[in-house]
């Protein structure tokens, strides 16, 4: 496993809990499905108080992307195929940049895909939630 990039400097504005809990909640979908460990120096940054933020997120994803196009392209790219990230964003993103910019928009791109996936998640577990304890008289796992 490589070595992830140095994370920036802490950003001294603090996200709401929400936005914190979806941030937190996005890193692990997308430490997930690119197969990373959890990350050693973003669980560091918020343990010294820090509260994980889009652009500390960003900066460290965009690490990773470099490191995954110069040593396992196939591997991201297909990890984005399955995370259903549009084709065309992807491609508007390798036509207008190159180097850090690339891989910043490139990591955007995805946080914003898999922050929608968190968000859509909650809203149908909470749906759900919701349904089952007005209208259900049945087990968790005998309702579908």
């Amino acid at each position: 496993m490589h070595t992830p990039p140095p994370l920036p400097p802490p950003n001294e504005e603090t996200a709401n809990p929400d936005d914190a809990q979806l941030l937190q909640a996005t890193m692990q979908l997308v430490c997930t499905d690119f197969e990373l460990n959890q990350q050693e120096s973003v669980v560091q940054h918020q343990q010294q108080g820090y509260n994980a933020t889009w652009e500390v997120l960003c900066h460290w994803l965009g690490g990773q992307i470099a490191w995954m196009l110069q040593h396992k392209p196939g591997v991201f790219f297909q990890a984005l195929y399955r995370l259903d990230v549009q084709e065309k964003w992807v491609r508007q993103a390798f036509r207008r940049f190159s180097g850090q910019a690339l891989h910043l928009s490139l990591a955007e791109i995805i946080l914003q895909r898999e922050m929608k996936k968190v968000h859509t998640r909650k809203l149908y577990k909470n749906e759900r939630k919701r349904n089952n304890s007005t209208s259900s008289n049945y087990p968790d796992d005998e309702t579908w």
